[in-house]
C-alpha cells in the first residue's frame, strides 16, 4: 500500500472550488496514476474521498510499504517538522515531492530521512554539498507534467480575452509589475504589494483561461536560478493560449526550447510580439499547432510521470 500526505492541506477529489492556490490536481492525478498502474493507494492527510472510492481513505498511523510527502507550509507542524520524522518510522521507503521552493522543511537536516526527493527542478540542486551540506537522491519528478494527466482536448471557445494571468505576486514582483500590471491585462491575483486580492476558484480559474488569447510565465528568482520549472506552459498550451515565456524562466529549455521565439525580455517586447501574431494568423496558428504537439500521449497516460516516480 502506497500512502499519500499532502503537508497540513486538505486534498480535493471531488470538488476544489475552495483551493485557490490548486495543489489538489497535483495530489490527485498522482494518486490516480499509481492506482492505474497497479498500487493499492490511499490518503492519509485530509481530504474529501468517500467509502467508494478507488483511492482509500488511511490513517496516519499504520505502516505502508512507501509513503510519498507532498510538500507543503511545515510551519503549520504542531511537531517542528516532526511529522517527518513520524512517517519515516511507519514505512519501507519515505519519498519526498517538492512542488515548491517555499514548501520545504525548515530544517533541511530532516532530508535524511527520505529515500528519494522528486522537484520540479530541471537540473540537481539538492544533491549538491555545498548548498545542503550532504549528498541525497534527487530528481526531476516530471510535477509540471502532471497538469496533463488524463487531459481531453476539446473545442476552445471563442477568444474573448487578450491577455490574463491568474497567480499571486508571490516573490516576483518585478517581473509582476513588468508583465502583468498593465492596462487591459486581466488579472486574479493575491499580491501585498498592490493591496489586491481577487484570486478566483479552480472552476473559474479554468474558465478564464479557455478564454484567453495570450499569458507569461514567470516564476520567483530563486525558482529560475534553481531550474524549478512550473505547470502553467502546459495549462497554456491546453487551452490554446500562446505561452509567452520570460527569458529566466525554464532556462534549461525543458519545456520551452532556449532559442524560442516565445521567449521575451520585457513588456515592450511582448506587447510587439502580441500585435504580430494579432495581425498574422498563419503565424499564430503554426505556434498553437507547435504547442500541440507537446502533449504527447505518454503526459496525457501518465507514463512519464509513473516511469520517474515508480
Amino acid at each position: 500500500m502506497i500512502a499519500l500526505y499532502k503537508i497540513f492541506k486538505p486534498v480535493f477529489f471531488h470538488d476544489d472550488n475552495s483551493d485557490v492556490a490548486a495543489w489538489s490536481y497535483e495530489v490527485v492525478n498522482l494518486a490516480k496514476i499509481l492506482f492505474k498502474n497497479g498500487h493499492e493507494v490511499c490518503m492519509i492527510s485530509e481530504s474529501d474521498l468517500k467509502e467508494n472510492d478507488d483511492i482509500k481513505i488511511g490513517n496516519i498511523n499504520e505502516w505502508y510499504s512507501r509513503i510519498i510527502i507532498i510538500g507543503g507550509t511545515f510551519k503549520e507542524d504542531k511537531y517542528r517538522d516532526g511529522v517527518i520524522k513520524k512517517l519515516s518510522k511507519q514505512c519501507t521507503r519515505l519519498d519526498f515531492i517538492l512542488t515548491d521552493l517555499a514548501l520545504q522543511p525548515d530544517n533541511k537536516d530532516l532530508y535524511k530521512y527520505f529515500t528519494n526527493i522528486y522537484t520540479m527542478a530541471s537540473q540537481p540542486i539538492i544533491q549538491a554539498k555545498d548548498i545542503w551540506g550532504f549528498p541525497i537522491p534527487e530528481i526531476y519528478g516530471g510535477l509540471a507534467e502532471l497538469r496533463l494527466y488524463d487531459i481531453k482536448m476539446e473545442e476552445i471557445p471563442e477568444k474573448t480575452i487578450e491577455f490574463y494571468f491568474g497567480g499571486t505576486e508571490r516573490k516576483r514582483l518585478d517581473d509582476f509589475l513588468e508583465y502583468i500590471w498593465r492596462p487591459g491585462h486581466v488579472i486574479t491575483t493575491k499580491s501585498k504589494f498592490l493591496g489586491i486580492e481577487n484570486r478566483s476558484t479552480r472552476t473559474e480559474f479554468l474558465k478564464t483561461l479557455s478564454k484567453t488569447k495570450y499569458s507569461i510565465c514567470i516564476a520567483d528568482p530563486e525558482c529560475n536560478e534553481k531550474h524549478f520549472m512550473s505547470p502553467r506552459p502546459y495549462e497554456c498550451f491546453v487551452n490554446d493560449i500562446i505561452a509567452f515565456t520570460d527569458s529566466k524562466f525554464d532556462i534549461d529549455g525543458k519545456i520551452i526550447p532556449k532559442d524560442s521565439w516565445l521567449r521575451v525580455h520585457n513588456y515592450k517586447e511582448l506587447r510587439e510580439k502580441m500585435n504580430e501574431l494579432n495581425e498574422n494568423k498563419e503565424k499564430y496558428n503554426e505556434i498553437i499547432a507547435w504547442q500541440h504537439l507537446q502533449i504527447t500521449e505518454d503526459k496525457i497516460n501518465g507514463d512519464y510521470i509513473y516511469n520517474i516516480i515508480k
